[in-house]
């Protein structure tokens, strides 16, 4: 009863409730495939031993009896009584037996639980488990710093569910994730070291199956049904239905708006708003800083040697294009192998992705991003003047130049699926990497705006 209450009360804040999978609750069944996609594929990295040890140049070893995690409807029911209905600016109390996930910030239009997700899981791409917790039998829990990406990866937790609020009459925020099991102690196992992916139900043990797809087990309790299960599994859905309705031009396979609503950008045919959003987001999260997140504008990204990059007072907040979405399009249906001759997109910036292995476009968009990002921790590059010279060009190091230009205002950007890779390229204006220029203006944040420009909570300098 007190759920129902919770649930009715909380109709206009709640996102999807029209659509929603579990009784009483509020995502719906793509969103709930997105980001349990995204969580497998962290765990199937690892049970491959696919899996990056931070940046430590090493890979973590291979697993076995990793589960394949499914949403639970208990757990998202949880997560809607532990923020009592509201949009709430302090973690809530964790229920016994659970982890929690939490997030709260101010203006809902930028933030949802697929980039917070993404920040989570993230946490791998720069700290590392030290090789005291990587033992021949288990990789074992002994860095807080990995906090969030151990329990979410955790080899025995089955279970995963959110609720997700967006309050726009109160411009607040708030996402609340619970997994079935307790939190990770110091030393305790986060997963089971052996072969690697399953490639039949021998490989499982107590009663799991294999799902060879994945490489991943399905324990024995988990059920079907979604309308009326405890627990909604996803083990037959290795992509979301943005991958089974698609046009094709040229050769590369775009996401269809079928898949999803298309209001941005309604000319162009071949992207979702969701995929733009999440675009966009990803970008102006690195770009910021709030109180969770320590990005570049306050001066808290790390290069290769650990120094840290200086304060940014100009940064500006991308807003986003669709003409540079049209652009970008038009080069990812060729199916490239490469990035665009900087004469074919006169005055616009470029980031490029190539890969296979990658299950959906949500997933492409977020590899992608992250890819072009974290190589400011793994390549030498900028240097303390945050200038970019001459021997710059054409390293590794573009890509983050590009996504932290501060004078960069405009983004849009395309996905392709080309037989088995998924090709990704944004477009920018107006362009970064400009020979002999300074990435940002050094300084405290938002201090050094454009006229008329208002300082957003994460440091960003926005105008109308």
């Amino acid at each position: 009863m007190l759920l129902a209450f919770l649930a009715a009360f909380a109709v206009s804040a709640l996102p999807y409730a029209s659509s929603q999978v579990c009784s009483g609750g509020v995502m719906n069944q793509t969103y709930i495939d997105s980001l349990i996609n995204d969580i497998n594929t962290r765990r199937a990295a690892l049970m491959k031993g696919e899996q990056e040890n931070g940046t430590t140049n090493k890979k973590l070893p291979k697993g076995k009896n990793i589960n394949k995690i499914a949403w639970s409807c208990d757990l998202e029911l949880a997560a809607i009584k532990a923020v009592d209905g509201k949009c709430v600016t302090q973690a809530p109390n964790t229920p016994s037996g659970n982890t929690g996930f939490f997030a709260s910030y101010d203006d809902p239009d930028y933030y949802d639980t697929l980039i917070m997700l993404s920040i989570w899981t993230s946490q791998i791409e720069a700290h590392s488990f030290p090789d005291t917790a990587i033992g021949q039998d288990s990789v074992k829990y002994d860095n807080d710093q990995l906090r969030n990406y151990a329990n979410l990866v955790r080899g025995t937790t089955t279970s995963f569910g959110c609720v997700e609020m967006k309050c726009k009459d109160q411009n607040k925020f708030t996402s609340y994730c619970l997994t079935n099991q307790p939190e990770l102690q110091k030393n305790e196992v986060v997963y089971e070291v052996g072969n690697g992916a399953c490639t039949q139900d021998n490989d499982c043990s107590g009663g799991a199956t294999c799902d060879t797809a994945s490489g991943l087990c399905v324990p024995a309790s988990t059920t079907t049904t979604a309308g009326s299960a405890t627990t909604t599994t996803l083990a037959t859905t290795t992509t979301t239905t943005t991958t089974t309705t698609t046009t094709t031009t040229a050769g590369g396979v775009l996401p269809n708006p079928g898949a999803g609503e298309n209001t941005r950008c309604p000319q162009n045919s071949g992207m979702t708003d969701a995929l733009r959003n999440q675009f966009l987001n990803m970008h102006n999260y690195r770009r910021q800083v709030t109180e969770h997140i320590a990005e570049l504008a306050k001066g808290n990204i790390a290069k290769k040697n650990g120094n840290l990059l200086p304060k940014g007072a100009n940064m500006a907040r991308l807003r986003y294009n669709c003409g540079l979405e049209a652009a970008a399009a038009q080069f990812v249906q060729q199916c490239p192998t490469a990035i665009s001759p900087e004469s074919s997109r006169s005055g616009q910036g470029e980031n490029f992705f190539r890969r296979n292995g990658i299950p959906d476009f949500t997933n492409a968009a977020n590899r992608a991003v992250t890819s072009w990002w974290k190589v400011v921790r793994q390549e030498n590059g900028i240097g303390m003047q945050v200038t970019f010279r001459q021997h710059h060009v054409s390293t590794p190091i573009v890509s983050f130049t590009q996504m932290g230009w501060a004078k960069t205002r405009k983004i849009g950007c395309a996905i392709a699926r080309c037989s088995s890779d998924y090709v990704v390229a944004c477009r920018y204006e107006p362009r970064g990497n400009q020979v002999d220029q300074v990435v940002y203006a050094k300084g405290n944040p938002c201090t050094a705006c454009d006229q008329g420009a208002w300082c957003t909570e994460g440091a960003l300098c926005t105008l109308s």
